[in-house]
């Protein structure tokens, strides 16, 4: 009794000694993010989770109200900032910074798992603030599905360190559930992940432990499932479209842009190839030397290795989403400084002998007094001193010509004075050149729906136009993506998916169309949907221009 009472307060110190750096490490990130998130306005991708955010706050539900193919636990994550705080940029740029703070702790929790000091896990994790929310500044689907693969991971690793049968348990099962999070938060970055999520717990362990952790996993994919189940059952009136925009046209499209990557014309490559310069190329290729030379050497013990398997991992999961995607390879830096501290903590020693904290301890598969570096000392040193230079160098390029040059996106010198709506009054305005319109004209926009009833369509990306006027959100489908969200004409659904819209505007009685200029950032306009286009003009009694913006006046009931 003794000797437990006074093993207690060293608990707590130990407890105490890793919280507060985790807790000054979320707030920094927590700062960052606010900082940036403020910064320009992208109409496509900042829309999509403000709009989602806000259908289920009003009331909707996902497939049941409208289709998305992503974005969904974003979206429902949003519904609770927007419940508490109100329907407002602050309290959007709140949810991507406080997910920015998180995964800077989560980062730093895993580096300690895997036997990194707390300096240098704070190094490395502090430098991963800077590239996962601050370049785009709200939340996004990807993302969330990074930050929830990567809580995936530091669950697994615990669920593989933890003896307890109960503790391993729920850790594995928390892992999985944490892979579903990330799947509905965006499939294809979770699909790449769910592989070394799943192989984390079983990895080194002994194997009545590795069957408890996959009964873990099991367990939690099972619930997982019986949670979409019920779902379905509960809400879902039309599982089949469901289906196919959940899950058939992200398959489809993903299939098409993999047959491009392997015909060589990868739909990410010209995104990447600008970012292809120096200094980041210099900090990958040292951090995956390290590692692969981690991975292969017979001289490291096992929990070195497995480090330079997660680092590697990784950095393949980050090639596949940019060599498959559209977005910017910005998105898939998110990881590359956390690619860093892994491939550190596979060398195993730093400058000063600064390196994992077991630099110097037996583990399991190494007798003891076996030399633990894969590295000579020297070499190391000098490899990880690069590696360190170079990352520092990237970080501040990294902040300069992304983080603060999305803040002068085409930005008049009057941007942090343009007139917005109220509930945009914490953004600063700037668009990117292919916007034809500016914050005054939104501010005419929700200006004409504050004093005239009635609810309206969008034919455009800016749907936060909905939460701002307080109408109901009426398309269909979350945002408008040849294929992806809208079928194209001649294709198998395009008819069911004209019926859906229809039926939409029938049911909420709409009085206005808004046209955002003539078609949308991915080349959607009326003239995509020849029936509606009809059907607008034999209604149409009126039009006003704000700028980018039409309003076309119905003059009766769609």
């Amino acid at each position: 009794m003794k000797d437990e009472t006074r093993a207690a307060p060293a608990r707590y110190a130990v407890a105490a000694s890793a919280a507060l750096p985790a807790a000054g490490l979320f707030a920094w990130g927590l700062l960052v993010a606010l900082h940036y998130g403020r910064m320009g306005y992208l109409p496509l991708d900042q829309s999509i989770v403000f709009d989602g955010g806000y259908r289920l706050l009003s009331g909707q539900l996902p497939y049941r109200d409208f289709m998305t193919p992503a974005a969904v636990v974003p979206a429902a994550l949003q519904a609770g900032f927007f419940r508490v705080l109100g329907v407002s940029w602050f309290s959007y740029v709140l949810h991507a910074a406080v997910a920015n703070g998180l995964f800077a702790a989560l980062a730093f929790a895993l580096l300690r798992q895997c036997g990194l000091r707390r300096a240098w896990a704070a190094w490395w994790a502090a430098l991963s603030a800077l590239t996962f929310y601050p370049p785009i500044g709200v939340p996004y689907a990807e993302h969330h599905a990074f930050l929830f693969g990567l809580a995936a991971l530091a669950a697994g690793n615990a669920a593989r360190r933890t003896r307890g049968d109960a503790g391993a348990l729920l850790w594995s099962a928390l892992a999985a559930i944490l892979v579903a999070a990330a799947f509905f938060s965006k499939s294809n970055p979770a699909v790449f992940l769910a592989p070394i999520a799943v192989a984390l717990p079983l990895l080194r362990v002994p194997r009545r432990r590795r069957l408890r952790n996959v009964c873990g996993l099991l367990l939690g994919t099972a619930g997982a499932l019986a949670g979409v189940f019920a779902y379905v059952v509960r809400w879902v009136p039309d599982p089949g479209a469901a289906r196919r925009f959940a899950l058939t046209m992200p398959a489809v499209v993903g299939a098409a842009r993999i047959r491009l990557l392997l015909a060589g014309r990868g739909p990410g490559w010209p995104f990447w190839r600008p970012m292809l310069t120096l200094w980041p190329l210099a900090s990958l290729a040292l951090a995956l030397t390290i590692a692969l030379h981690s991975l292969l050497a017979r001289h490291g013990d096992g929990e070195r290795r497995l480090a330079a398997f997660l680092a590697l991992g990784l950095t393949a999961v980050s090639a596949a989403f940019v060599a498959t995607t559209m977005r910017s390879p910005v998105t898939a830096a998110v990881y590359v400084f956390l690619v860093a501290g892994l491939a550190q903590a596979s060398l195993g020693r730093g400058p000063s002998g600064a390196g994992t904290a077991a630099a110097d301890e037996p583990s399991p598969g190494r007798p003891p007094g076996a030399a633990p570096p894969p590295l000579p000392a020297r070499i190391a040193t000098a490899v990880l001193a690069m590696l360190v230079i170079a990352s520092a160098v990237e970080a501040v390029r990294f902040d300069l010509l992304v983080d603060e040059a999305r803040a002068g996106i085409d930005a008049p010198p009057a941007a942090a004075a343009a007139t917005l709506p109220g509930a945009l009054r914490y953004l600063r305005w700037g668009v990117p050149p292919f916007v034809h319109y500016g914050s005054g004209d939104l501010a005419e926009v929700a200006g004409f729906f504050a004093s005239h009833p009635g609810n309206f369509w969008l034919l455009g990306d800016s749907s936060i136009l909905y939460g701002i006027t307080g109408r109901p959100s009426v398309s269909p489908v979350l945002w408008f993506h040849p294929y992806l969200t809208v079928p194209f004409a001649g294709r198998q659904k395009r008819e069911e998916f004209d019926r859906l819209l229809r039926r939409h505007l029938r049911a909420y009685d709409i009085r206005y169309v808004v046209l955002e200029g003539e078609a949308t950032q991915m080349g959607i306009s009326l003239a995509t949907f020849p029936v509606l286009k009809r059907r607008v003009d034999a209604l149409r009694c009126g039009e006003e221009t704000f700028g980018g913006f039409r309003i076309i006046t119905l003059c009766r009931r769609f």
